[in-house]
């Protein structure tokens, strides 16, 4: 059981960080800017204080499901590099320097469970480029499709649980609960009351994510010759090195400048879309 538990356990996480994230469209006339809330104008959407807020509550959460979920799986025992390192059949005495960029973000996140404010206005920045991104190349997910595609692969781990070991539906039942008593120390009825009332940002969480298929589909077409878990750490780092140029391509202005955007990747060059 254990081996399914912790592909199930990795499957609910999954759904978890698909239903936080970034804010929905938020266009600002910066000549009739009010407030002092507003820490930068991206292309002409503002990322605000109380976005900073939202996302370190996010990592919170998260941080606090993720505990009560890993509990007797891989997840919870083994740190995250080594839990990596274990499915990706990494040799880290021998690693190239894809595999090591690779290594290094889920390090930092590792270290960065629950974010501080330069940490949460990176992600949010970010999320922001590629939304805007995803604007140019497909049609966005609405809300309501993005809580009818939820709503089905709920349904669809839950019946696969069921039909592989009734014990692991038991516990799947009982992380369900978990979750809900975590969702209420949010001041949610439910976790899935959580989700409804951010369908928002799980409409933009899955439009990055569409986009993000796109990239890697034609990231595979251009590199026929990389395949298995190399493709894996190869689409990694080139949608971190593709997200960077798009931030250094944005128009961005800086209200508060005690934040700092932070780039780990390589100078983008290629011709993606």
């Amino acid at each position: 059981m254990n081996r399914y538990k912790d592909i199930a356990v990795l499957s609910m996480l999954l759904l978890l960080l698909l239903s936080i994230g970034c804010t929905k469209d938020t266009r600002i006339n910066v000549d009739n800017m009010e407030g002092k809330d507003v820490i930068a104008i991206v292309n002409g959407e503002k990322i605000t204080g109380t976005d900073i807020e939202k996302e370190i509550e996010d990592s919170r959460y998260v941080s606090m499901v993720v505990e009560a979920f890993a509990v007797g799986t891989i997840v919870g025992e083994d740190s995250q590099i080594d839990t990596a390192e274990s499915l990706l059949g990494l040799d880290k005495t021998n690693l190239s320097a894809h595999e090591i960029r690779y290594l290094e973000d889920i390090r930092r996140k590792e270290e960065n469970k629950i974010l501080e404010d330069n940490e949460a206005f990176n992600k949010i920045i970010r999320r922001k480029v590629l939304y805007q991104e995803a604007q140019n190349h497909l049609p966005m997910v609405s809300t309501e499709e993005a809580l009818k595609t939820l709503q089905q692969m709920e349904e669809t781990s839950r019946r696969n649980l069921e039909e592989a070991d009734e014990d692991l539906a038991a516990w799947y039942q009982e992380a369900i609960e978990i979750e809900n008593a975590i969702a209420q120390e949010f001041g949610y009825d439910s976790a899935s009351a959580r989700r409804k009332a951010r369908a928002d940002d799980l409409a933009v969480s899955m439009t990055i994510s569409k986009l993000k298929g796109m990239f890697e589909d034609k990231l595979m077409r251009k590199n026929p010759d990389i395949q298995g878990i190399d493709l894996v750490i190869y689409a990694f780092c080139m949608w971190e090195d593709y997200t960077e140029f798009l931030l250094r391509a944005a128009d961005i202005q800086q209200i508060h400048h005690e934040y700092e955007i932070n780039f780990y990747g390589n100078q983008w060059e290629e011709e993606i879309f």
